[in-house]
């Protein structure tokens, strides 16, 4: 009898689960072959809209707002007035006296078209059937999107030394990074502050320009906001209801006036290293690299940075780059060491090897962040020894504070942003869009550059997403 009690409830939960199993459920399947009873009668729905994950024309900052002038050369000249004839005691003279011949001084400036393209391709059958969006729309959208992208990068950071065979035949334009003069970059070395800016203010005021705008990652807005949180004085009524508190800061009113501070939230992405990416299959091989310790040799380490460093190259020619290379490991033991990294190209490649990029790992969110970019012409038999100083800091940014008037800087356009269908040879439609010019910084000492500064260093999130752990 206790035998059939302990039966009857597995018969009970058999014809149970018998019943379930014929029942006519819909359940959570997608894949069609699996797909049964009620099932295989349900629609799935698609929502008609594709979310945005990545940057949008909204993040850029720079581009908009730049004066664009168009040209109809690949060459562009400009003279530049210099400097106004000698003032002072040379111009007071005797009673029947003349003064001797004074000219100021003109020079003339010359600057290089660069060319941009992104190409795009998709399949005729793509165009036909019902989508949610139109694929030719979004692949139009994305190209114009990465064009624009580059150049604000470029602004910013182009190279145009950046070749294998002699400086200035870089495919990139020069971007601020390298047109301001050189007296004019300030090493922070900490977190953007109002005397900065005012410094800035006054250096752009010495070369008799106004800064007018100042461009930096949305981290060091946020954190020269967080800096003066402290002065926010009360706490202010919501028309919604509630009360509200913080405050936004895009204006610093310098001693020469409003400066507007314009936040990016894609400035400094391509600073920093994405790991593990496949190579394209034209990408050059990886470096070899090795580091040294210099002891004395013009280092400017502070204390907590005198610790073991972690440092990647990647090569690259003109349509690719290479896998990242391993990691080179030296320990900084004092203040005025150097880092040596010896790099070595391989001698065999698939594409010209044009420059390096160096990185080095920072200690607080284990990023590499770019600290130098070398020239191909610079290497002698493959091998080039980078001397790591600390000049650039891992884990920081760039300002850049100026004038942004037509009269000091401007974007030449020899071909505007345009679309241009290519050979069809099959079944695809393939298309590319092109953009040709480059910066002109007619006055050089009316923009600033602060290197080292301080940042929330909170990772974008298309690179985040594609960011390998590095298993060293």
């Amino acid at each position: 009898m206790a035998d059939n009690q302990k039966q009857l409830p597995n018969a009970a939960e058999q014809a149970i689960n018998d019943i379930l199993s014929k029942s006519f459920t819909t359940g959570y399947g997608i894949t069609p072959d699996t797909q049964s009873g009620a099932a295989a009668l349900r629609r799935e729905f698609l929502e008609d809209e594709v979310k945005m994950l990545a940057f949008s024309s909204s993040d850029f900052t720079i581009y908009p707002m730049i004066n664009k002038q168009q040209v109809n050369a690949t060459v562009v000249k400009y003279a530049v007035f210099n400097q106004h004839g000698r003032t002072g005691h040379s111009r007071f003279v005797r009673e029947v006296g003349v003064a001797t011949v004074n000219d100021p001084t003109i020079k003339q400036k010359t600057v290089s078209m660069k060319f941009l393209s992104d190409t795009k391709q998709q399949s005729i059958a793509a165009g036909l059937v019902n989508n949610i969006a139109d694929p030719m729309t979004i692949l139009t959208e994305d190209a114009i999107a990465v064009i624009a992208k580059s150049i604000e990068w470029g602004i910013f950071y182009g190279d145009s030394s950046l070749s294998a065979d002699s400086p200035a035949d870089g495919i990139e334009f020069d971007g601020l990074v390298n047109l301001i003069d050189a007296t004019n970059t300030i090493d922070v070395r900490g977190q953007l502050t109002e005397a900065t800016l005012n410094k800035a203010a006054v250096t752009v005021a010495k070369g008799y320009g106004k800064a007018t705008d100042a461009f930096m990652p949305v981290g060091v807005q946020a954190d020269f906001t967080n800096g003066l949180l402290s002065r926010q004085m009360a706490i202010m009524p919501n028309p919604q209801g509630g009360m509200s508190t913080g405050m936004a800061i895009n204006q610093f009113l310098s001693s020469r006036g409003p400066i507007n501070l314009h936040g990016s939230t894609i400035m400094e992405n391509d600073n920093i290293l994405i790991q593990g990416q496949i190579p394209q299959q034209n990408a050059p091989l990886p470096a070899t690299v090795s580091a040294a310790i210099t002891a004395s040799n013009g280092g400017n380490w502070a204390t907590g940075e005198q610790t073991s460093q972690n440092y990647k190259v990647v090569v690259f020619s003109d349509e690719a780059q290479s896998a990242d290379s391993a990691t080179a490991t030296a320990t900084v033991s004092g203040a005025l060491n150097s880092v040596d990294l010896t790099i070595t190209l391989q001698p065999l490649y698939q594409a010209q090897p044009q420059f390096v990029e160096v990185f080095r790992q920072g200690k607080a969110t284990n990023y590499y962040y770019k600290i130098a970019r070398i020239p191909a012409n610079q290497f002698t038999n493959n091998v080039y020894v980078f001397h790591d100083k600390n000049a650039v800091q891992p884990e920081t940014c760039d300002v850049f504070v100026g004038e942004l008037s037509p009269q000091t800087i401007s974007l030449l356009e020899l071909l505007p942003m345009m679309r241009l269908p290519l050979a069809q040879m099959n079944a695809t439609v393939t298309f590319t869009v092109l953009w040709y010019g480059a910066l002109a910084l007619y006055a050089p000492k009316k923009w600033v550059r602060l290197k080292n500064v301080n940042y929330i260093p909170a990772i974008a999130a298309d690179i985040q997403a594609n960011y390998v752990a590095d298993a060293n």
